[in-house]
């Protein structure tokens, strides 16, 4: 056989391993999806219970402001994906990502406002 095309072959069969076990790990976070969702839930009312906590210390804080809308919006995606089919799930997975974006600024949004509220006693 041609060098090049062994080459070629071994390429090509590489990548597929590749693309399969992407999609694997895709459809292993579809079916745990739901589970993510109802933890953020649980998430949200600590968040919620820290904001009550924090609020007189960060009241004039524009991180306040940023983190009450954060978590009104991951409390209403949750509200929203804990409803949804397999085909909603599947485009989050696939396509939107609203998910880790969301948990991403959450979870940043939530170390400043810890910060400023003790910065600011």
């Amino acid at each position: 056989m041609d060098p090049a095309l062994a080459f070629a072959i071994n390429s090509c069969v590489n990548e597929t391993a590749s693309i399969i076990v992407k999609f694997v790990g895709k459809l292993n976070e579809i079916r745990v999806f739901k589970r993510k969702c109802e933890r953020l839930g649980k998430e949200i009312t600590v968040f919620h219970q820290l904001l009550d906590s924090k609020r007189e210390a960060v009241k004039t804080l524009q991180t306040l402001r940023e983190f009450e809308a954060c978590v009104t919006r991951a409390e209403e995606f949750v509200n929203k994906c804990v409803l949804w089919n397999v085909v909603n799930i599947s485009l989050e997975v696939f396509v939107r990502h609203e998910y880790p974006s969301l948990m991403k600024k959450l979870y940043g949004l939530r170390e400043v406002f810890v910060l400023d509220s003790v910065v600011s006693f």
